[in-house]
């Protein structure tokens, strides 16, 4: 793992659990900035604004989320005949995600704002947001998979800058509907950078083994490339340790070498 994703990850990993423990000590009450923030959001609502924010909110959950995580493990992986693999590994990667976050929350067990707040329909814990924590998530997958693949650095810029302010979209999306705490978004955005930072490097030495250094001999010419975007996330992050995690991976996901003969 680079000294940037060290750093990245310690720095939101220390301050989730700063955060939480403010939270448990609180017993959840809402700090000032919280009640301030989402008094201004109850203050300054319509209907035009709702409409768009309860769009933006739903694309940040549920199948939608999953497809968008499976997109990117497929474009990370370069190869057609390999997109499955690399679609079922990003949605695990997402399905990890969400149950450490949804473990978090449990453990927390934070109250949301009142029902009558809501502009919308939430259930569950508040803190950390789940739609922003699955979105963050997914926008990490996007940026790095779509940055490799781009070729202009204007094009790297927007494969990055796009999926970034959707993900912010959808955490305001959550504190304008009055269904989070500002804090309990901020949760959900350190939990993200910190998973991403830790799990994105393991998930590309996971897609550098199940895409094959040496290529099959049938298959055709222009599929014949280097080892893809796996690499550039995190393939070379782990050393030795990765290749076993990731063959036990592999074999858990049936990625074996008879499969690998089918194609894709």
């Amino acid at each position: 793992m680079s000294a940037h994703r060290r750093l990245a990850a310690a720095v939101a990993g220390l301050l989730l659990a700063v955060l939480v423990a403010a939270v448990a000590a609180r017993h959840g009450t809402p700090f000032a900035v919280d009640t301030i923030l989402h008094q201004w959001a109850l203050s300054h609502r319509s209907t035009p604004a709702t409409d768009v924010a309860t769009a933006v909110t739903d694309s940040g959950n549920g199948g939608w989320a999953y497809v968008l995580a499976a997109t990117a493990g497929a474009v990370a992986i370069g190869r057609r005949r390999w997109w499955l693999h690399g679609a079922a590994v990003g949605a695990a990667a997402l399905a990890v995600g969400q149950l450490v976050r949804t473990s978090l929350a449990h453990a927390v067990d934070r109250a949301r704002p009142p029902a009558a707040d809501w502009a919308w329909h939430a259930s569950g814990p508040a803190l950390p947001s789940g739609h922003t924590t699955t979105s963050a998530l997914v926008a990490a997958g996007l940026a790095a998979a779509l940055a490799h693949r781009a070729r202009r650095p204007s094009t790297r810029v927007a494969a990055v800058a796009v999926p970034v302010a959707w993900a912010l979209a959808v955490g305001t999306s959550r504190i304008y509907l009055g269904m989070h705490w500002p804090t309990d978004v901020a949760a959900g955005w350190l939990l993200a950078v910190a998973l991403s930072c830790t799990v994105l490097p393991l998930l590309g030495a996971l897609l550098a083994q199940v895409v094959p250094d040496h290529p099959p001999r049938h298959e055709p010419p222009h599929e014949r490339r280097a080892r893809p975007a796996a690499t550039w996330i995190g393939a070379r992050a782990f050393g030795a340790g990765s290749r076993h995690v990731a063959l036990v991976c592999r074999r858990i996901l049936r990625f074996d070498s008879a499969n690998a003969g089918r194609g894709g």
